[in-house]
């Protein structure tokens, strides 16, 4: 049977509150949740994506996904980290899917739009380095390119980056090491023509 509680406010209740209302089928618990967690998930899959193709779908099965495996969830204090995993996995998915699809011809491939991913405030420095990034993006392999983005973009720790890959320390300093020599060519080629 669907329990309907009173809406509650996402800023004043604590996730561990409207995970067990969102247990308990409470619909407005699952709003809040999505209310309170929204923009950082949108953030964050923006970021993974590199484009706003297909972000609304990721943001969209990403939460639909979470709130399938509610019961799962251990800690439910730590909602936003595990969402913030399972869009990780989720974006993985999406972007090998992607790929393949382009290698089948089933797909033209959208490129980056640098603007976008990067404020018009923003230092000269960090668009540069941004710009390089994502400009080899998507040339690396999937795993390569969460861990780059994580690390490097969202200014993660290597342990919160292997967290949310649910991967080794080691697999994800390999994973950078790829990412930094192809970093490296990029910008060995950049300092050529300029």
């Amino acid at each position: 049977m669907l329990r309907v509680l009173p809406r509650p406010d996402p800023d004043g209740v604590s996730d561990a509150v409207l995970v067990a209302a969102a247990r308990a089928q409470d619909l407005h618990a699952q709003e809040a949740l999505v209310r309170k967690h929204g923009l950082m998930l949108n953030r964050l899959c923006f970021r993974l994506l590199g484009s706003r193709e297909d972000l609304d779908d990721l943001v969209q099965e990403t939460f639909l996904r979470a709130f399938r495996s509610l019961k799962t969830l251990a800690r439910p204090e730590a909602f936003r980290g595990w969402l913030a995993e399972i869009a990780v996995r989720t974006a993985h998915n999406l972007i090998r899917r992607r790929r393949l699809m382009s290698r089948l011809g089933l797909r033209t491939s959208q490129p980056i739009v640098i603007d976008e991913l990067i404020a018009p405030a923003a230092p000269l420095e960090a668009m540069l380095a941004l710009g390089a990034i994502y400009r080899i993006v998507e040339t690396l392999p999937a795993k390569t390119r969460i861990a780059l983005v994580l690390r490097r973009v969202e200014g993660r720790q290597l342990d919160e980056v292997a967290q949310l890959m649910g991967a080794s320390l080691a697999s994800v300093k390999r994973w950078l090491a790829q990412a930094d020599r192809a970093l490296a060519a990029e910008r060995g080629a950049w300092e050529v023509q300029g």
